[in-house]
């Protein structure tokens, strides 16, 4: 802040005192200064005349406020710093002006003040003007105004007309330049809107292509899936085709040794299934493929569970399986003997030589061991090869020290019949319905061409009917089926398993869905490499995927990529994938059902008699929606009056145990002809 005069040792000086004009010198810093308009002599009088005592407090009120514009008037300013220069202060007003030069860019600072003060103590306002625009500052209309007063009240009238030039030039530059800007941005507009609109038009087209692709695939999609579902369809008419053709194949094969017919029918060499009575502890052994299952448990007679159940399974070494029919049967008998004294018998009264062993065979074990293959190829079972079959079991069985013995070799379908003839008297066929599937029932004597027949003197006879070789003109099949078959290792042959079984339901399922990747990208633009792979997808894949409930089908996907390796599918993908699962789980258990229903009318029991159908395996035992559509398939052919005759059940103490309940009816039955 500037000193007052007094400090600066300035000899004090009077101001005059003018009738026409008044100076307020009060100290407050709302002070307003109020010059008169003098003529030249009567400022010159008033300026030579004054003090700087007078002064010296209106610079220090002028500096220690801010003027503002309309605060102060030029002649206000031009009055204050006439007096100061002529009072030789030159010095304190350029300090004046060297302050407010430093707060120029304040927000409370004008620099009209500068420009004001520069012209006035200087009496060069010329200077002034170069120097704002040396430094890029500008006026406003308000500093233009002053500066032009001074200009013309110096007399520099030529400097006026080139300064208003210039000022009506800037105009003229200002709104040219306004113009080109805006005309440059309404070209950029319309550059925008155009580029805007254009790639507006080019999205809306791949969108609308976009759109009729995903159109066009679905509709090829559903077109596919309803030809599919049509071509699968099981009405009840074409159920009881099938039925129907079951019987006549049936009676056909039963007629004569020398009959062709499209059913194996063996007749198997059981004499004797359980009366329910039996009691005691039992061992049984089934071979399912390469794996063996060795059971032991405890049968309580009429009404009373299985208990003390114990199971163990084993598999087969390669190195055995090459070898041959003897050395396998000798490992067999090894793994008996270790399991027996594993688990001996439980207080049990009976004499162990006089016990059986049950010994159930799962089809198809002639695909891993050659030297049953016969045993299948027979419609007797009471064939050399069978008969040598378990003569070396019993010698091996013989050689490890074990007193049980095995009387016959059976289907685990067999032994599933004994199963249900043990809880119920009227149970008169078994089902197996698992990677594989057979059917087994209770056939009159008098039903069999005497040639078949190994034991006259029994009123029934067990057969193994090898239903999957069944095949019927009335079959639905497609040509995925086709494919499916021809790509088998029996191609022509077991057509009634492929449409029914659980080893051919997910590779049917995958045919489908590969038709659908291929024509309808339905994973997406590429072919998932694992879709093209044979079998990679199995029936508890199937029933996983099928019986997923969740809103957004998050267990297909989870299949999906678990076993295609299909990263992300649609929604729309899941729910098809979810629909040729029902299509052809449908088809498999609906004329499986039909089966049923045929056998059951060859023993002519539909209208007159109760008859229970057992049915056991991973695929009726795990996949409820299979088995549901099985139940209704029976009901639907027999109706409302008819459908409680055929009771439908699944086994009684899981897989394999048949082969216990075979061991306690023959044990039974050779005390009794003791």
């Amino acid at each position: 802040m500037l000193s007052p005069p007094s400090r600066l040792g300035l000899p004090p000086t009077k101001l005059p005192s003018t009738p026409s004009s008044t100076i307020s010198t009060k100290s407050s810093p709302s002070m307003t200064i109020s010059p008169p308009s003098p003529s030249p002599s009567q400022s010159n009088s008033s300026v030579s005349s004054a003090t700087t005592t007078t002064s010296s407090p209106i610079l220090s009120s002028s500096i220690g406020q801010t003027t503002t514009p309309g605060s102060a008037t030029h002649t206000t300013f031009v009055t204050i710093f006439h007096i100061l220069s002529c009072t030789n202060l030159k010095t304190l007003v350029l300090d004046f002006r060297n302050s407010l030069c430093k707060h120029v860019f304040h927000h409370q600072v004008n620099f009209r003040n500068i420009l004001i003060v520069d012209y006035t103590i200087a009496s060069k306002p010329k200077n002034v003007f170069g120097r704002m625009r040396f430094i890029g500052l500008d006026l406003d209309s308000f500093a233009y105004h002053v500066l032009l007063d001074a200009f013309v009240e110096k007399n520099y009238l030529s400097t006026f007309d080139v300064i208003v030039r210039q000022i009506r030039h800037w105009k003229v530059k200002r709104k040219r330049d306004l113009y080109r800007q805006r005309s440059v941005w309404m070209r950029k507009e319309v550059v925008v809107v155009a580029s805007t609109t254009l790639a507006a038009v080019v999205v809306g087209a791949l969108i609308r292509r976009w759109k009729r692709w995903k159109e066009q695939q679905l509709r090829q999609t559903k077109h596919i899936i309803r030809k599919f579902a049509r071509e699968c369809a099981t009405p009840v008419t074409k159920l009881w085709q099938v039925a129907d053709d079951l019987v006549s194949n049936m009676k056909l094969s039963l007629a004569s040794s020398n009959e062709t017919s499209t059913l194996n029918m063996i007749i198997s060499n059981v004499t004797s299934l359980p009366q329910g009575d039996e009691e005691g502890f039992f061992y049984g052994v089934n071979l399912q493929g390469t794996h063996l299952w060795m059971l032991c448990a405890r049968l309580g007679g009429k009404n009373k569970p299985i208990s003390a159940l114990q199971r163990e399974e084993i598999s087969i070494p390669d190195v055995v399986l090459a070898g041959t029919s003897e050395e396998i049967t000798d490992y067999v008998a090894t793994e008996i003997a270790k399991f027996v004294s594993a688990h001996p018998e439980i207080e049990d009264s009976a004499p162990a030589k006089k016990k059986k062993l049950g010994f159930a065979l799962s089809y198809p074990v002639d695909e891993v061991m050659p030297f049953t293959a016969t045993t299948f190829q027979r419609k007797s079972a009471n064939n050399p090869v069978r008969k040598g079959m378990v003569k070396d079991l019993n010698r091996a069985l013989t050689s490890h020290g074990m007193k049980m013995h095995v009387s016959s070799l059976v289907d685990e379908t067999i032994g599933g019949l004994a199963g249900g003839r043990y809880y119920n008297r009227e149970s008169v066929a078994a089902i197996t319905l698992g990677m594989s599937t057979n059917a087994a029932y209770v056939e009159p004597t008098e039903e069999v061409a005497s040639d078949l027949t190994q034991s006259p003197n029994s009123s029934e006879l067990v057969i193994s009917m090898e239903w999957g070789n069944f095949t019927s003109p009335h079959l639905p099949l497609t040509s995925f089926d086709a494919s499916v078959d021809a790509e088998s290792s029996n191609p022509g042959s077991g057509i009634f398993e492929k449409l029914i079984s659980g080893m051919y339901l997910g590779e049917v399922v995958r045919q489908v869905l590969l038709k659908l990747a291929r024509e309808t990208a339905l994973f997406g633009s590429s072919v998932p490499p694992k879709l093209m792979t044979p079998y990679m997808l199995r029936s508890p894949d199937i029933a996983a995927m099928h019986q997923d409930t969740s809103e957004e089908r998050e267990i297909v996907s989870e299949k999906l990529g678990e076993v295609f390796e299909i990263s992300s599918c649609s929604p729309m993908a899941r729910e098809v994938v979810a629909e040729v699962c029902d299509i052809v789980t449908e088809r498999g258990a609906r004329l499986a059902g039909a089966g049923i229903v045929g056998i059951i009318k060859k023993l002519g029991r539909i209208e007159n008699r109760k008859s229970v159908v057992t049915v056991e395996g991973g695929l009726y035992e795990h996949y409820r929606i299979f088995r549901n559509y099985l139940h209704s398939s029976v009901w639907e052919m027999l109706g409302n009056d008819l459908s409680d005759n055929v009771v439908v059940e699944h086994s009684h103490g899981g897989s394999g145990t048949g082969a216990l309940f075979l061991a306690a009816a023959h044990t039974h039955a050779h005390r009794a002809d003791s």
